[in-house]
This record gives structure tokens, sequence and C-alpha cells, in this order.
């Protein structure tokens, strides 16, 4: 067998076991609210301090080394290495401890994630339902208890695991969706 085909199918399992943990990291809210005794907290940064935080930083460190080895891998993806460092800067500067830090963390990693999926090359239909779903998440869920930010993260999430899933599958189906790329050029 040759390099390049060793080389291509690694890569074809690790772009699975990417959208697997991006669909794993989308439910890491709930996990987070199982085990704080259904516990709904005002940010999904609060659970650092959980009784049994290993749940808090468990699928987060996972979900930020998605991001780094994605964009050392796909080296046209470099944002991503900026956007995981930004998780683990979220996941370290805990909110209570380091707040300013942590706030410029949190602002760095979801800004971030917005304006990737804004310049994404998609369809603007499918751009207005990605938010469409996600305002829908924020809103039927975020009505009951007041945690709006905490549902507004969950949403969030829920783009940013859309976003990672799309461009994972763009050209496989059908070419609807791919992340701003660094030109050949560059």
């Amino acid at each position: 067998m040759r390099l390049g085909t060793l080389a291509r199918d690694g890569l074809k399992a690790f772009g699975q076991l990417e959208r697997f943990l991006a669909l794993v990291s989308l439910f890491t809210p709930l996990l987070l609210i199982g085990f704080n005794t259904w516990t709904v907290n005002g940010t999904i940064s609060s659970y650092y301090s959980m009784t049994e935080n290993v749940v808090f930083y468990v699928p987060l460190t996972v979900a930020a080394m998605l991001f780094v080895v994605n964009g050392v891998i796909r080296n046209k993806h470099w944002y991503n290495t900026v956007l995981g460092a930004a998780l683990l800067g979220v996941i370290v500067f805990n909110t209570d401890t380091f707040h300013p830090i942590h706030l410029l963390f949190v602002a760095v990693f979801f800004g971030g994630n917005a304006i990737v999926m804004l310049v994404s090359k998609a369809a603007i239909s499918l751009k207005v339902a990605i938010v469409v779903a996600a305002a829908i998440i924020f809103t039927g869920a975020g009505v009951g208890n007041g945690h709006w930010i905490f549902w507004l993260e969950w949403a969030s999430l829920a783009i940013i695991a859309a976003h990672y899933v799309l461009d994972s599958l763009s050209g496989r189906f059908v070419d609807l969706y791919h992340a701003p790329a660094r030109s050949a050029a560059a």
C-alpha cells in the first residue's frame, strides 16, 4: 500500500472521529446539567466547580484539542488552532478567579466561531437555517429559567457542531458548505 493511500485513509478516519466528537460536544451541556443534579447554571463555564467537574473539563478539553489538531492537520483551517487555544483559555482561566481573562477567551472563542461561520462559503439559505435553528433552541429553552447566557452558549455550540459536520461532509454528498480556507498561494 502506498504512503499516500495510508495518509488519505488516516485523514478519512480522522474526519469520522471529528464528526463524532463534534456531535458529542453538542451534548456536553446536557451532561453538565445531568451531573449537576439536573440544575441549570447561568453559564457553561460555571460548571467548573461542580462536584463531578471531570464532566466539565474532559469534554471541553477534547473539543479544544479537536480544534487545535484540525488546525494543524488541515493547514487551510489555521483559525481552528486559534479557536482551540481560546477554548483552552476558557477552561484554564475559570470564571471566578480570572474573570476578565476568562471573558476575553470566551469572546475570542464564540466570536471567532461566529465569524468563521459567517464568512464560510455556504448558501445563504443554509446559514439562515443554522442561525434560525440556534435561535429556536435559545428561545425555547431559555424562556423558563432565565439562564439566557447558558442557552445562548448551547445554541452557539450547536452552530459550531453544525459547521464542523457540514464542512467535513462537503464534497461527499452535496457541495453546499465550505469553511473559509487559505488560498493555494498562501
